[in-house]
């Protein structure tokens, strides 16, 4: 690329139920940790190269890819080029947006869409794709009558696309996993964690599991994931409790925090409101107000 002066377009629009963003040119930063988040997220690839690690495993992105990451689901993208530019559309969706329309037509919840992390499209799917983020991008701008509904109905349409995928994107090119030892070893731990988050874990444990070092497992899951071991065994316990807390109301959050391998309900709800953005008291009081 030499000296030349990259050119960077961004679009970015927000409604009552969704986020929707385009960045085209320039050289993307990483994202520096892995987070959560309520919404449920749909990253389309136009161009470049991306590698996306969601929950367990690290995909490498190839162009006319869509990533469909969970709400809640643990998730980091980091440039596979240093030096390349790309082209991407983000749609972040709360679900209950869509699950009227959903309802409406007999689908499954929002959550079933959303099954298969990374779908690589065929030409004529990608344009299809193309068309419809065009569309919401035109609703939202412009706002004609009846622009909400043609957004809803345009991201379930978006939502059927990925549905039609499933089942055949196993054999779709584009869709691959980095095989270096650094990103099996982090998959080799991350699934160890997972097995027994609820015990009391080490760094130690984790990397005599696995063979390596703790320093070297530390550098490689944080290079990796962009947070630390602890981090990730903390997000697992705070997701594992948010599920406590729908199934079982009658448990105190001291219990809970017991019950989810926490030895202070000060940190437990420290790191609660750290991952979730709010404390335990008021998830459950949400949870109880969408019950009423």
């Amino acid at each position: 690329m030499g000296d030349a002066i990259l050119q960077i377009f961004v679009n970015e629009m927000i409604s009552s139920g969704f986020r929707i963003s385009h960045i085209m040119g320039g050289i993307p930063k990483d994202m520096k940790r892995a987070h959560i988040h309520r919404e449920y997220e749909i990253f389309y690839l136009v161009s470049g190269q991306r590698y996306y690690f969601i929950e367990d495993k690290t995909y490498q992105i190839q162009p006319g890819s869509l990533v469909m990451v969970q709400s809640g689901d643990v998730h980091r993208t980091v440039q596979v080029f240093r030096d390349q530019p790309y082209e991407r559309i983000l749609l972040m969706l709360r679900g209950e947006y869509v699950q009227p329309v959903l309802n409406a037509l007999n689908l499954p919840p929002v959550s079933f869409f959303f099954t298969t992390p990374v779908l690589s499209l065929s030409t004529d799917k990608q344009a299809t794709v193309k068309n419809i983020f065009d569309t919401l991008f035109s609703e939202l701008s412009t706002k004609p009558a009846n622009h909400d509904s043609v957004s809803r109905l345009k991201i379930v349409e978006l939502l059927l696309l990925a549905s039609r995928c499933l089942a055949f994107s196993a054999d779709l090119p584009g869709v691959i996993t980095p095989s270096s030892g650094k990103y099996k070893k982090v998959n080799d731990a991350i699934l160890y964690i997972k097995d027994h988050f609820l015990e009391p874990l080490s760094l130690g444990e984790i990397a005599d599991h696995i063979y390596v070092s703790r320093g070297y497992l530390s550098k490689i899951f944080n290079e990796t994931t962009g947070m630390k071991v602890t981090d990730y065994i903390n997000i697992q316990r705070i997701n594992y409790s948010k599920n406590l807390f729908a199934g079982n109301s009658d448990l105190s959050i001291t219990e809970l925090a017991e019950i989810c391998g926490f030895d202070s309900i000060t940190y437990y709800e420290k790191v609660f409101k750290q991952v979730t953005g709010i404390s335990p008291t008021s998830f459950r009081k949400s949870l109880q107000a969408e019950k009423t």
